[in-house]
């Protein structure tokens, strides 16, 4: 039987105790270090929610992180450390003609999924990245170097599941597109209790390195990776509540590519589905002719469930993905 609290001990002190234990009992300083930055983040909201008798759903949050934090480590030793694949064809936005900041040689490819801020500046002071270059040859004119990541990191994920999208249930599809090493596919997985996750994945590599992983952490069950190209499987776009595109077709298409792509999706995005997008659709139609009228199409939202921001880590990220609702039925094939 556990013993009460003593005359000479308050409740605060056998917390504290009791607290001590259980960072001693985790495994690994990376998991000790986690769990005070958790409480550290979300305190305020904590303290709310357990007065209200529900700690469960931040216990089940905390779990999430430690098994996505895991998932990302098993990654690591699977990838280089950009994150980028020798297989794969990267193209810089169009706009990066203009913006001297995004040409490959003042540009660092690092995967957000992969690695966390601690990560960058341990890199950062080992020379694995380059702190900053310069803008001219021969010149002071020295800048920062631009950190380009093709995945969401950990926090964000985070907050698109738990706070940016409404509650979903198990019976909610979840689509995400160019799935590339499968961050989202693992975060849908772990913060929702959808039963259909599924991503598409032009590049066999990355869908081995995906399969795999699913397997090893028994996601397989519930998430797919398909090794296709978007257009060619149009049912899972319309069967699709909830569609992801991060980053997804500026970076790796050219623009007749992407014009095709969007009008494709505008044809096939059921009315009320969801769209999780970054950057802005809006900016990344501008470039385009799609003859898509995106006040006609599509309606921007807020975080569906605010009030769980607080228990999230991704305040610095929330303003660089956004959601949107779909008003309008597919337009003509």
């Amino acid at each position: 039987m556990d013993a009460f609290p003593t005359g000479h001990e308050s409740g605060l002190e056998t917390a504290q105790s009791d607290f001590l234990r259980l960072l001693s009992g985790l495994s690994s300083e990376r998991d000790r270090r986690a769990l005070i930055d958790w409480i550290g983040q979300s305190g305020s909201a904590l303290v709310a929610q357990v007065g209200a008798g529900g700690p469960t759903q931040s216990q089940a949050r905390y779990e999430a992180r430690r098994r996505l934090a895991d998932i990302a480590d098993r990654l690591k030793g699977r990838m280089p450390l950009t994150g980028v694949l020798a297989s794969e064809r990267i193209l810089a936005p169009a706009e990066a003609e203009s913006a001297s900041g995004l040409r490959p040689e003042h540009t660092v490819h690092l995967d957000g999924f992969l690695f966390d801020e601690v990560d960058e500046e341990r890199l950062t002071s080992q020379g694995q990245i380059p702190p900053s270059f310069c803008a001219q040859c021969g010149s002071r004119d020295v800048q920062e170097i631009n950190l380009i990541t093709h995945s969401l990191s950990r926090p964000l994920l985070e907050f698109v599941f738990t706070s940016l999208l409404p509650e979903l249930n198990p019976h909610h599809k979840i689509l995400d597109v160019g799935s590339r090493l499968g961050s989202v596919l693992y975060g849908a997985a772990l913060f929702t209790p959808c039963q259909s996750i599924v991503g598409v994945e032009m590049n066999s590599d990355f869908c081995d390195i995906t399969q795999t992983t699913l397997n090893e952490f028994d996601l397989a069950s519930r998430v797919k990776v398909i090794h296709a190209e978007l257009s060619t499987v149009p049912e899972l776009v319309q069967q699709a509540d909830v569609i992801v595109l991060h980053n997804v077709f500026e970076w790796f298409m050219p623009l007749q590519a992407q014009t095709s792509i969007w009008q494709f999706l505008q044809r096939n995005i059921p009315k009320n589905g969801l769209i999780v997008a970054s950057p802005r659709i809006e900016q990344s139609l501008a470039p385009l002719n799609t003859g898509i009228d995106i006040s006609k199409w599509l309606r921007p939202l807020e975080p569906a469930r605010p009030e769980a921001i607080a228990l999230t880590e991704a305040e610095d990220e929330n303003d660089s993905i956004f959601l949107y609702q779909v008003l309008a039925d597919p337009g003509p094939a």
